[in-house]
């Protein structure tokens, strides 16, 4: 199993901004983004994975597989996470904002694959 290490994010390069004056990380676009990857991955996922067992007959090989998908999500997710719990920590402008902890992300993205 991979460990998730926060990452250092940065502006993108040129803004005179720093990410926490930009718009993306209002808690209200956080937690869209969130939604929307929950959304995505109880579809899309899903619709891949079953896809995955469809034209491969080997159980075994469709679990290696999703294995990839998930690192590559968990990834991204708790990347995004990160991001969002170090704005958020301690204020009381994140509107209630909860995002999924590593293993919470894992058991749902593995509850999908399992489907």
């Amino acid at each position: 199993m991979r460990s998730y290490a926060p990452r250092k994010v940065r502006s993108p390069p040129g803004s005179t901004t720093t990410p926490e004056q930009q718009e993306w990380p209002q808690p209200s676009a956080a937690a869209d983004l969130d939604i929307g990857f929950r959304r995505t991955c109880e579809t899309d996922l899903r619709a891949a994975i079953g896809r995955l067992k469809l034209y491969l007959e080997e159980e075994r090989t469709v679990r290696v597989l999703a294995e990839h998908i998930v690192e590559r999500l968990m990834d991204a997710y708790v990347g995004f996470a990160e991001v969002v719990r170090r704005l958020y920590s301690g204020t009381s402008g994140d509107g209630g904002l909860k995002v999924m902890s590593v293993g919470e992300a894992r058991v749902f993205l593995d509850e999908i694959c399992r489907g």
